[in-house]
């Protein structure tokens, strides 16, 4: 059975549209519980949706969290409108098109490398009481086709930017599908998905845009200072290069870390002595002293981690639960 894919849900939890990546970050902060509670966004559509995946960890899944349809005799009300515009949207990456006609427009994402003040406060919702306030859900529902179309999905973990590289990358559409970083004060820089993501073994040691932040990434192995700090030692250099590449997670890094950081720790501690994938969002400089290149990270977020390389093709398995 051929199902259309399933961008976006609406959370029963937390009273928001929300893709599936999104749900993840939410389960690992606790925001989120129940993969299960999860609705079609277009209000004329009774269709339920579960977050598959959502209740697992970058470091322990092949797989990214994806919507699919709860059951086989719960599907899309034929009145839905997304339903048959996803059907529509049939991506042909020789012209980037949709079935031919105007060009597609990549998927946006804010990553947010500070967290804005309110973070983290949402309005929990009686999931129970579903059906009582149907009304005043369907309402809620509705600005999907007013707003939402154009939503940017919002990020603040890297490894939920890392697989929805892997997933542009399987798609070939990296150039097109695009991130908007938040430094916080009003700072915003978007760049594609193609210029964000750095491969070390490809890229100049020095270049004019070191001060820039990018996602460099490698195989690394990572070790445990005496301090509790950590170190991630590379194992590429850079292009022509023959300096050691390393990013030091200092102390304070760990200590102002206000969301997941048992979590981060926990996968920092997993992967110590091993070798694995590791993503950075970070500034570079070059240490002669040192013979090193330092990749210069702001906080806890900022690091990814993963068993798989961007080129890793998972098969999807049937849509359905």
């Amino acid at each position: 059975m051929n199902v259309a894919k399933i961008d976006l849900a609406y959370s029963l939890e937390i009273d928001e549209v929300i893709d599936a990546m999104e749900a993840n970050e939410m389960w690992i902060e606790g925001r989120l519980f129940d993969k299960k509670a999860f609705v079609c966004p277009d209000p004329a559509c009774d269709a339920k949706i579960t977050c598959k995946n959502m209740d697992t960890y970058a470091d322990k899944r092949k797989m990214n969290p994806h919507f699919i349809m709860a059951s086989r005799t719960n599907m899309h009300s034929p009145k839905c409108q997304i339903n048959k515009e996803n059907k529509l949207n049939v991506y042909t990456k020789e012209n980037h098109t949709v079935n031919g006609q105007n060009p597609v427009i990549g998927k946006k994402v804010c990553f947010h490398l500070v967290r804005p003040k309110n973070h983290g406060i949402v309005n929990k919702v009686n999931v129970n009481n579903h059906d009582k306030k149907e009304n005043e859900y369907d309402k809620k529902r509705s600005n999907y086709n007013n707003s939402n179309k154009e939503r940017k999905s919002n990020y603040y973990w890297l490894n939920s930017l890392v697989w929805f590289f892997v997933e542009s990358n399987k798609s070939d559409k990296t150039k097109i599908d695009s991130v908007e970083i938040d430094f916080g004060k009003g700072r915003k820089y978007t760049y594609s998905l193609d210029n964000l993501f750095k491969k070390i073994s490809t890229e100049k040691e020095i270049t004019e845009k070191d001060r820039n932040h990018y996602i460099y990434y490698a195989k690394a192995k990572i070790y445990k200072r005496q301090d509790s700090s950590y170190s991630i030692i590379f194992l590429d250099k850079f292009l022509d290069s023959q300096k050691q590449v390393k990013c030091i997670i200092h102390k304070d890094l760990i200590s102002n870390c206000r969301y997941g950081k048992n979590n981060k720790l926990s996968l920092l501690d997993s992967a110590i002595g091993k070798e694995c994938y590791v993503y950075v969002l970070s500034t570079k400089n070059v240490s002669e002293k040192y013979k090193t290149v330092f990749l210069n990270i702001e906080n806890l977020d900022s690091v990814a981690i993963s068993e798989m390389e961007v080129g890793y093709n998972d098969n999807m398995d049937e849509d359905i639960d």
